[in-house]
């Protein structure tokens, strides 16, 4: 609005050395350029793509090239972790392991956790894979998931079990920052137990509307266990069936959505672990028998 109304082909224009006395035009020149620089200054993904979709509207005064840059410096510096402080760097050298201090840097010390356990429930030498396959329900995934976490707290984090929140409710996990009060709730689904309607609910409203809806805490994590395969797969809601890293994708697209949606919207990420490969051979058989 502020572009369309204070055109730029209507600028004043002051040669270089002459002195002039700034009017009204002039302000409503500068107020221009602070909106923009407003928008391109505010935190979060929803800037991001509100700059690319300036650089995508026909006739817009600003170039696109330059949007393009503007929207590149704010992921840039949206993908910048927290400064560390004094002896940070020597401890990080010892330990190899972080001090986070905000709420998405614990997030992304999360997804690094549960990234190396992933590799380690297939590829370790005590590798647990076959353990996690063959927990009973959902409960003892969680405790299990929350177990394994304490492990790896390290100096990073600690773990707390169904705190509750807003409309008391509680997600399974809950991290908090040793170096400050961040936190990041981890709500555990065994994805087979679950339609892609309960899945996408699970994120939406459960995850982002109550525990990551605060605007300091907006920072969250969905984890997926996938145990048994599910030869048929999940029913789309246009009747398609979809494989689990289908299911995968799409929320994965939806919570960037979300994300995107406003300068505080939740900042979900989808998690995976997967060891229905130990499930697999018996599943097969199964079916076999089945069809004998």
């Amino acid at each position: 609005m502020a572009y369309q109304t204070i055109r730029i082909e209507d600028d004043n224009v002051h040669p270089s050395g002459v002195i002039f006395s700034p009017d009204n035009r002039d302000a409503a020149e500068q107020a221009r350029g602070a909106a923009l620089e407003l928008l391109v200054n505010t935190p979060g993904r929803a800037t991001y793509d509100a700059i690319l979709r300036l650089a995508d509207s026909p006739g817009f005064a600003v170039l696109k090239p330059r949007l393009i840059e503007l929207a590149q410096e704010r992921a840039a510096k949206d993908s910048e972790s927290g400064s560390w402080k004094a002896g940070e760097a020597a401890l990080f050298e010892q330990s190899a392991e972080t001090e986070p201090h905000t709420s998405r840097d614990l997030q992304l010390v999360a997804l690094r956790r549960l990234a190396d356990m992933q590799y380690d429930l297939l590829h370790d030498d005590f590798q647990q894979g076959e353990t996690l396959a063959v927990l009973a329900d959902e409960n003892a995934v969680q405790r299990w998931i929350a177990d394994r976490m304490r492990l790896k707290q390290g100096r990073s984090y600690s773990l707390e079990r169904e705190v509750h929140v807003a409309d008391e409710k509680e997600p399974d996990i809950r991290l908090r920052a040793k170096a400050t009060d961040a936190s990041v709730p981890i709500e555990v689904k065994v994805a087979e137990s679950w339609t892609i309607h309960d899945l996408e609910t699970a994120l939406k409203d459960q995850l982002c509307d109550k525990y990551v809806r605060a605007r300091e805490g907006r920072y969250g994590i969905l984890l997926l266990v996938h145990q048994t395969p599910r030869p048929k797969g999940w029913q789309a809601r246009d009747g398609a069936m979809m494989t689990f890293d289908q299911v995968v994708k799409h929320l994965r697209a939806m919570a960037v959505a979300i994300a995107a949606s406003s300068s505080n919207a939740p900042q979900a990420e989808i998690a995976v672990l997967d060891v229905s490969s130990f499930n697999e051979r018996e599943t097969a058989n199964s079916g076999e028998g089945r069809a004998a």
